[in-house]
């Protein structure tokens, strides 16, 4: 029978730091027996998520995903156009929208295929319409809309990837260290409020984590979860 264990509260760095102490040295080793201790979690998954969070915040602020679009945040292409017409037709003005006038001036200046005149004039007649719209967008276009642009199960998933998040009072685990299945059943084992995690399938699962880029660490992965009594455990 598969043994399983509560996720430990110390990293192995921590643990390691306090066998300095020959009075804890002991109680240590008992804890130590008794706790799962995730491997170490590699640069390359911390790297992906940096990059699932870039995505996650182009997709939130309303961007459209554009190759050679004229913007990128962080590593990630956006159609810049479509981005100052949307803060235009929120804000009702040209004046309210920091950075636009620069950009019409860059694209009237410039003599690259993509910031030719038939762009600008195109460009102007869609900030035309814009300004003439009558139903403004009634959004932030400055900040992120994580509760409405963005899947809530994506969203846990990319912040709790190589990071203990608590979400509604639970602690969870690196979710890097778990195999989709495991990952899967987790989610749905989890009291979190607002949103369901546990609705979607290991396909869907696995699509969206390498849709998002993300890494899992290479080996030691996390195969087996259970939950008694409000506790989980792992194996």
């Amino acid at each position: 029978m598969k043994r399983l264990l509560p996720w430990s509260n110390l990293s192995l760095e921590e643990l390691q730091s306090f066998y300095e102490n020959a009075e804890l040295k002991s109680q240590l080793d008992g804890y130590k027996q008794k706790v799962f201790f995730p491997p170490k979690i590699p640069k390359a998954c911390f790297d992906s998520q940096d990059h699932a969070i870039q995505l996650l915040i182009v997709k939130c602020l309303g961007y459209k995903r554009k190759d050679n679009g004229g913007g990128t945040l962080g590593d990630i292409p956006y159609d810049a156009d479509h981005m100052f017409l949307m803060k235009v037709e929120s804000a009702g003005s040209v004046f309210a929208v920091r950075g636009l006038l620069p950009y019409i001036r860059n694209l009237w200046e410039s003599d690259s295929p993509y910031q030719s005149e038939a762009h600008l004039n195109r460009f102007l007649i869609r900030l035309g319409r814009a300004l003439a719209t009558k139903k403004k967008r009634k959004i932030d276009t400055n900040v992120p809309d994580w509760l409405h642009n963005v899947d809530q199960t994506e969203r846990f998933i990319v912040e709790g990837w190589c990071k203990r998040i608590v979400v509604d009072g639970e602690q969870w685990p690196p979710l890097c260290c778990f195999t989709t299945p495991a990952l899967v059943k987790f989610l749905r084992l989890c009291n979190v409020k607002h949103c369901k995690l546990g609705k979607k399938n290991s396909r869907t699962i696995e699509k969206a984590i390498q849709r998002l880029g993300l890494v899992r660490i290479p080996r030691s992965r996390v195969n087996f979860v259970e939950k008694r009594l409000g506790q989980f455990f792992f194996g």
